[in-house]
């Protein structure tokens, strides 16, 4: 059985180690791998698993478990990293992106990876220091982080997952502002 957790921040960040990472949806779920060694990360591979609204319920997530287990036999991540779900007013919005996120942490969970959960406010405070970070700022910062070149396009979906792997463990220059902030002149 994997754990789950709720915080974005471990101590066991000083081993290299490959990271998942799920922007759970049924209609787009992305996926983004890293390779995380000491200060520095990597992106490893990413994609978009789109379904059509016309399948079947059961194929649509049947194809989003199979995208998510196939990254993990392909990479053999060492953790895994999903968006937290958040509940809006449509209820039909809210059952489809849990059951699509349900899929993926099915997939992670056979696959034995130790799952860290994530709101969608932790990821951009993470990757780009502030919690109302607009979209195109977290892709930003994600090719930044990455050293991808500025041209590089990556689908919205792929991007998230990206910065959910990322937000899965302290980034160097999260940690430094961290630190700077908990310092108090005497």
């Amino acid at each position: 059985m994997t754990s789950s957790r709720s915080t974005a921040t471990h101590s066991s960040w000083a081993e290299p180690a490959t990271v998942i990472g799920i922007d759970p949806g049924l209609a787009c779920t992305g996926i983004g791998v890293i390779r995380r060694d000491g200060s520095r990360c990597a992106c490893v591979e990413h994609q978009v698993v789109r379904s059509p609204a016309s399948a079947p319920l059961a194929e649509r997530l049947a194809g989003i478990h199979a995208a998510v287990a196939a990254m993990c036999a392909k990479h053999h991540p060492d953790r895994g990293a999903v968006e937290r779900t958040f509940v809006n007013m449509n209820e039909a919005s809210s059952l489809a992106l849990g059951q699509a996120r349900g899929a993926a942490l099915a997939a992670l969970g056979t696959a034995g990876i130790d799952i860290h959960e994530l709101a969608p406010a932790t990821v951009k405070k993470q990757i780009a220091g502030d919690r109302n970070a607009s979209k195109e700022r977290v892709a930003r910062m994600v090719k930044s982080m990455l050293d991808l070149p500025a041209a590089t396009r990556l689908a919205a979906d792929a991007s998230d997952a990206l910065a959910i792997a990322l937000s899965a463990g302290p980034h160097p220059a999260t940690a430094t502002r961290r630190m700077r902030r908990g310092r108090r002149r005497r």
